[in-house]
């Protein structure tokens, strides 16, 4: 599942994100912080891990936040 955190940081900011637990990632989330967990959506969802990875990278690309960088493919 991609998802997003609408205004996350409180600023204006959108975060994407990858998780096949939704609910379990969105309290790790706000337990570091992050606003507006409860707003979250789902973006987009895809049954290949790569695929999710890659159209996560594709929103960074468009200006939402996240903190990963590069993916392994193996």
């Amino acid at each position: 599942i991609v998802y997003c955190i609408p205004n996350y940081d409180g600023k204006g900011g959108n975060y994407a994100g990858v998780t096949n637990q939704p609910n379990k990632r969105m309290l790790a989330h706000a337990l570091k912080g992050k606003l507006n967990t409860q707003d979250f959506f789902i973006l987009d969802v895809k049954t290949d891990r790569l695929e999710a990875y890659a159209s996560e990278t594709a929103l960074h690309g468009e200006g939402y936040h996240g903190a990963r960088g590069n993916y392994k493919t193996n």
